[in-house]
């Protein structure tokens, strides 16, 4: 099951590092002051990773730029190709930890996080840790207060690095439910410092670009309870694109919270229009015994690792239950070839995108893919979150009975 607060998480960090390509980085042997110029202990000669979002795009589903360059003796340099500023995110190879799988596990806390403007000549120096990456900035204001707070607090959450790596190796093996769960929790607790941290950095300064930057980051509610608390040049800074997307996104996190308290079973299922595969579709024009709504996207393995079964149950009740896809936070390029590669014999719509037309806001949808079986009254009977097999098993009931 996916979060749908976590689904742009997914989306960035799926094709990180998959490719990176050589390399507009440039090394310390040249002549010219770069942006950004670093010396960190224990790099030695090595591959750094690079990886970097314009601010303009912060928020937005964007597919952050890669690229690859290398140190030297612990030296390395780099230009950013952009005309604006950037988050630039630096990762050395040596830090990298292989998980059981054999896929690789790269903490956040031995990245390096910079903002960096086109006409910024940073100096980076540190150390490569065992668990994290200590590290300082001069340059710009707005880096030198990063780093700062970073360093009251990354020594302490790096055990959140070790605890991770328990955890894999207990979950690799089966391992006792009751440790790993409690591993869950510590590695939470750990991980908290550093939320707090950010959290008294925004309350003590509203009118920083760095109290903007750690508030896109909060959870909604927090994000909520504080965004108007900053100054109204912060505000329109150069976060304004990541905070007014933030807005958005939290408009639709409320009314969906408060559409979860109405959409239950025995309530009437909100009526809806969208535009199918051959033309409108509406709800109401529905009028089989029972109607499954299925909220689902390409992007989410559990939705898609489904339609077998549901391929199988719907040719086995179609004369009584009608299944109704419905596509959210997708294009409808990516939409349609999804229906035609996993060949979806059952009505197909699209959601819209406002949020005042978004059917997922309507039924207070949380995560991927969630089901809602409604009867020809347009009753809801029942809802289910995730790949569950009572679903099936619901629907065998009411066939049973009919």
């Amino acid at each position: 099951m996916l979060k749908s607060s976590t689904i742009a998480l997914l989306i960035l960090l799926s094709g990180l590092f998959i490719s990176c390509k050589q390399s507009k980085g440039l090394t310390v042997s040249n002549m010219k002051k770069h942006h950004i110029e670093s010396n960190i202990k224990g790099l030695g000669d090595d591959t750094i990773l690079v990886y970097y979002v314009p601010l303009s795009k912060m928020g937005e589903d964007y597919e952050p730029i890669q690229d690859t360059i290398f140190s030297k003796n612990d030296r390395f340099a780099y230009d950013t190709p952009s005309n604006e500023p950037i988050l630039l995110y630096l990762f050395s190879k040596k830090g990298e930890f292989t998980r059981k799988s054999g896929h690789p596990y790269r903490p956040d806390e031995k990245h390096i996080v910079a903002l960096v403007k086109p006409t910024d000549q940073l100096n980076i120096t540190g150390e490569l840790k065992q668990y994290y990456l200590d590290y300082q900035v001069q340059g710009s204001a707005f880096n030198e207060q990063y780093t700062q707070v970073r360093k009251n607090y990354i020594e302490a959450t790096s055990e959140a690095v070790s605890i991770e790596l328990k955890l894999d190796a207990l979950m690799a093996i089966n391992g006792d439910t009751t440790e790993i769960n409690d591993l869950f929790q510590k590695r939470n607790a750990v991980n908290s410092a550093g939320r707090n941290a950010h959290l008294e950095y925004i309350k003590n300064n509203p009118d920083k670009d760095l109290a903007a930057y750690y508030l896109t980051r909060q959870p909604w509610e927090i994000f909520g309870k504080y965004y108007n608390e900053l100054s109204l040049n912060v505000r329109n800074g150069i976060f304004k694109n990541a905070l007014e997307s933030k807005i958005i996104k939290y408009k639709k996190y409320t009314q969906v919270q408060e559409a979860e308290l109405k959409i239950k079973e025995g309530e009437s299922a909100p009526d809806f229009e969208l535009r199918s595969l051959s033309g409108n579709f509406s709800l109401n024009a529905v009028k089989t015994k029972y109607i499954v709504l299925d909220f689902w996207g390409s992007w989410c393995p559990p939705c898609t690792k489904g339609f077998p079964k549901m391929k199988a149950y719907y040719s086995k009740y179609k004369e009584s239950i009608e299944f109704i896809g419905i596509d959210c936070n997708e294009t409808e390029e990516k939409w349609r070839k999804a229906v035609l590669n996993y060949d979806l014999p059952w009505p197909q719509v699209i959601n819209k995108l406002d949020i005042d037309d978004d059917v997922s806001v309507k039924y207070g949808i949380k995560a991927y893919p969630t089901k809602f079986i409604i009867d020809k009254d347009k009753k809801i009977l029942a809802k289910f979150i995730g790949k569950d097999d009572s679903f099936y098993q619901k629907l065998d009931e009411l066939m049973a009975t009919k």
